[in-house]
């Protein structure tokens, strides 16, 4: 998503906004739902507690081979959770790859019944120091204004378009001990 300055990428947003068909304001729940029904595979967003330390992201995108998962760090406001969810729906929008599985350690502890071999890549930020995260960060706070108001503060997103994938989200709910 390379360009000069804010100009290009906001276009670029609305390019991508406006090929999912939604117009703005719209909800982190329907933007989500545009995202996974362009790509026809579920997508989940799934708050869970990461962890602290130093080098542990607050967002991870997994692509797994029946859907895509996000998960946000659930120790946080709100606010910065739906930050969190932005970033890395932004990944997904700008068609960024991952590094091969984050830690073994720190993927085990973050999906402990998820045979690694299902896990192709991972995005998970723990800094800005590549184009990706820069990207991914801009094109968030690009997508953040044109949220409805008072989206931080509502209902979290819980998951969307399910169907095909559920195995796969219901595995991934069992492995971050999650309600189905």
């Amino acid at each position: 998503m390379r360009g000069g300055g804010i100009g290009p990428l906001q276009r670029r947003c609305e390019e991508i906004l406006g090929r999912l068909g939604l117009s703005h304001p719209f909800t982190l729940e329907e933007l989500v739902g545009a995202i996974s029904k362009s790509r026809g595979r579920p997508l989940q967003v799934v708050y869970h507690d990461i962890g602290p330390g130093e080098k542990m992201p607050c967002g991870v995108w997994v692509p797994l081979p029946k859907g895509d998962v996000v998960v946000v760090e659930s120790r946080t406001s709100r606010a910065h959770q739906e930050h969190i969810c932005l970033h890395e729906l932004a990944h997904i929008l700008c068609a960024h790859t991952g590094t091969k599985v984050l830690a073994a350690g720190y993927l085990a502890k973050l999906l402990p019944d998820i045979a690694p071999e299902k896990v192709a890549t991972v995005l998970a930020r723990t800094s800005y120091d590549s184009e990706q995260e820069r990207d991914a960060e801009a094109m968030a706070t690009l997508l953040g204004r044109f949220l409805a108001p008072g989206g931080a503060d509502g209902a979290r997103v819980s998951g969307t378009h399910k169907g095909a994938g559920d195995d796969v989200l219901g595995e991934l709910a069992k492995a971050l001990r999650l309600e189905t």
